[in-house]
């Protein structure tokens, strides 16, 4: 009964059940989290260009941001990856001689790729707000030389 405050028991079973679900939830949400966050990188990058020749030091701030973002989304991803392989390890124990073995192939792993496009996204965002800090020069189009008049006939 409800109201009795008897425990109520917990088997492995359910447990097991209950693992493989979340695990599964989590699995769906670790593959949403890249296309969040190139939309974000993205975005501040998209930003940060279009104010590079109107405001440099927002555009270099932006670009700062998106670092910043870049570096917090890294490390959000490496901890959830180590959530993810615990839950894996703990349902392969429970899965005995039917658990799931990876094989280890040369082909980096679909984590460790997202973490090296976000490290770049890290190394490229630090690289636009190095430009955009850069001497007025390299942001201005080149001055042209040709020089066009026109005569009537």
């Amino acid at each position: 009964m409800a109201g009795t405050g008897a425990p109520e028991k917990v088997t492995l079973p359910d447990i097991y059940r209950e693992q493989r679900n979340f695990h599964g939830r989590m699995h769906d949400t670790f593959y949403m989290m890249p296309p969040a966050f190139a939309t974000v990188i993205g975005g501040l990058w998209y930003f940060a260009a279009q104010y590079l020749s109107k405001d440099k030091m927002i555009s270099i701030g932006v670009f700062l941001f998106a670092a910043a973002c870049s570096l917090m989304f890294l490390s959000a991803m490496q901890r959830y990856r180590l959530m993810l392989r615990a839950y894996v390890a703990h349902i392969n124990k429970l899965d005995h001689e039917f658990s799931v073995i990876t094989p280890t192939t040369a082909v980096p792993r679909t984590g460790t790729a997202l973490m090296v496009l976000l490290l770049l996204a890290l190394v490229m965002s630090v690289g636009g707000a190095l430009y955009a800090a850069a001497d007025g020069r390299a942001v201005a189009p080149p001055a042209s030389s040709v020089s066009i008049t026109v005569s009537e006939p």
